[in-house]
């Protein structure tokens, strides 16, 4: 855990230094992470990107926002939204945000997101002309990640997915914790250790990231974000083929998962670049 502060830390002087924050917005960004109320944390976003003046509109329970010159709606009752959506490189992800995903952002040729959730990383790749695959189970969270992808993107930078990535083509329930808190999450994995509030569970289609990206079409080098609630080892089941065209892997695992995890992807010359709590980076070494 201190490991991870000193990174994060290091980080955020940094950012203050090249002036990608004020100070009262990273220190605003640094108190809201050490708060656990749900409510109050909302505030803390809110208050952000109100002093930003990156509200453009409010249409009942929806914000139209403008933030670091990047256009999103989001749901004002779901503080996740904010968190990682427009403030996903502030108070989301910052570290993975800025420590890899833009390192590799202007090196990159295509992104592929799966667990997309309302665009937090998606809308920034194709913004920025990467060819982005936007993959997303959640129908209420992929409806936000489509219209976040169209006011940002060219039509031919992205391909928005509203299905599920896993080991093989099936039906399965998805399960969708209580959105009381605004914790909008949702796993296909039943007994998630993070969700002991299911509150619905809806049938999706699953399908194996080989069936549904056409590796041909893909150009290197490639990221590849895998954020999926603990149904990661069967999202790199499914992909096999498309692992042989892939530099860089983003993926959240922990617990037994992640010693899988590291096995399956070494069986591809993946081997870990950097990590930071349960998100781990993983390069392609050359033989």
């Amino acid at each position: 855990m201190l490991r991870d502060m000193v990174k994060v830390s290091k980080l955020l002087i940094n950012l203050i230094s090249e002036g990608h924050y004020d100070l009262e917005e990273l220190l605003l960004g640094l108190l809201s992470r050490e708060i656990q109320n749900e409510e109050a944390v909302s505030k803390i976003y809110l208050k952000i990107i109100y002093e930003r003046g990156s509200v453009i509109a409010e249409r009942g329970d929806l914000l139209y926002l403008n933030y670091d010159n990047l256009k999103w709606i989001i749901r004002k009752n779901i503080y996740m939204d904010l968190k990682f959506g427009p403030l996903l490189c502030l108070v989301g992800e910052p570290y993975q945000c800025w420590t890899w995903f833009r390192k590799y952002l202007d090196m990159i040729e295509g992104f592929i997101d799966v667990g997309a959730y309302i665009g937090g990383y998606s809308v920034r790749a194709c913004n920025k002309g990467v060819h982005t695959y936007a993959i997303e189970a959640n129908p209420e969270n992929a409806r936000f990640l489509s219209k976040n992808l169209d006011m940002n993107c060219d039509n031919s930078a992205f391909s928005f997915l509203g299905i599920a990535a896993g080991g093989k083509r099936e039906r399965r329930l998805l399960n969708i914790p209580c959105s009381k808190d605004g914790y909008l999450t949702s796993s296909l994995v039943e007994h998630h250790q993070e969700h002991d509030d299911i509150a619905r569970q809806i049938e999706v289609e699953v399908y194996p990231l080989d069936s549904i990206i056409d590796t041909e079409k893909i150009r290197p080098p490639v990221l590849l974000k895998i954020d999926v609630e603990g149904f990661e080892i069967e999202v790199i089941r499914g992909a096999k083929r498309l692992l042989q065209k892939v530099d860089y892997i983003m993926i959240e695992t922990s617990g037994t998962n992640r010693r899988i995890v590291d096995k399956l992807l070494s069986n591809f010359n993946f081997k870990v670049a950097d990590n930071y709590k349960s998100y781990l980076l993983y390069e392609r070494m050359t033989p």
